[in-house]
């Protein structure tokens, strides 16, 4: 048996026959018997995976594509819209991202407060608000993991999907000095102190040693929407181009739903 749980007991392993055109009605018969169970097996693994995959934390929204072929990771022909109920031969279903742009969007704030408060005395201010949305397209389809990022603006559209990775990071100007800004921030603390339980029941305040970047990422991650990962990371290779890199490397949040749930459900 080919495929697990396909139910084709109505097709016997041996039959005797006295003749061709009795050996022709018994494979037409059987070709129906096995295209019936087909049928019935696409439709009830495709609905078992699907619902798999939603207790799992993928996110509730998704497209369904039936009755197509798929060969290597992103070779995709014939699919058409449909139900699972439909399906005759295949089903796909690709998770949407719209709520990962929902959350993108809304993180742009956070970051801009945190600046505000740990670099105060910024005159131009553009550190706090010349930061810039870059994406990765199709980086969880297959794709290699140096897939080039392009620029989307100061907002995430809905248009992307599961697949992508999201990138926050400073324009040109500020980029040349995001590092040091951040940095420095680690350095001064500020007056942020986290207190800390010892051995014993006594406390101590230990001064929370935490930049723009950290910070902002903690902040974001209160949000706790199910599936999404944000990440503070510091890259050498700055995506505004080489003009912008310290040799240090440039603060950027990485915002993506997490790996294991960026897949299609069946094909």
């Amino acid at each position: 048996m080919l495929l697990p749980g396909l139910n084709i007991q109505a097709i016997p392993p041996q039959r005797k026959v006295r003749n061709d055109t009795e050996l022709q009605q018994f494979l037409l018969a059987d070709r129906e018997a096995f295209i019936k169970s087909a049928h019935i097996w696409v439709r009830q693994t495709a609905t078992r995976a699907l619902d798999e995959a939603l207790r799992a934390g993928n996110p509730k929204d998704y497209v369904v594509g039936i009755d197509g072929e798929t060969r290597g990771a992103n070779i995709r022909t014939g699919f058409r819209g449909g139900s699972i109920e439909q399906a005759t031969k295949s089903v796909r279903i690709e998770f949407v991202g719209g709520a990962l742009a929902d959350v993108a969007n809304g993180l742009r704030p956070i970051l801009a407060d945190v600046i505000r408060e740990t670099f105060p005395n910024s005159r131009t201010k553009a550190l706090q608000t010349q930061w810039s949305w870059w994406i990765q397209r199709g980086r969880y389809a297959g794709g290699s993991k140096s897939t080039t990022s392009v620029r989307l603006g100061s907002s995430v559209p809905d248009s992307v999907t599961i697949y992508d990775v999201l990138w926050l990071a400073p324009d040109l100007g500020p980029a040349k000095y995001a590092w040091f800004a951040n940095h420095n921030a680690i350095k001064s603390g500020g007056s942020n102190y986290n207190l800390i339980k010892r051995k014993g029941g006594q406390f101590r305040l230990r001064k929370r040693l935490r930049g723009y970047l950290a910070e902002s990422t903690r902040r974001m991650r209160g949000r706790k929407v199910p599936g999404v990962t944000i990440q503070g990371w510091i890259v050498k290779k700055a995506m505004t181009g080489p003009g912008a890199v310290s040799r240090y490397g440039v603060p950027v949040i990485r915002v993506a739903f997490k790996s294991g749930l960026t897949r299609a459900v069946i094909n």
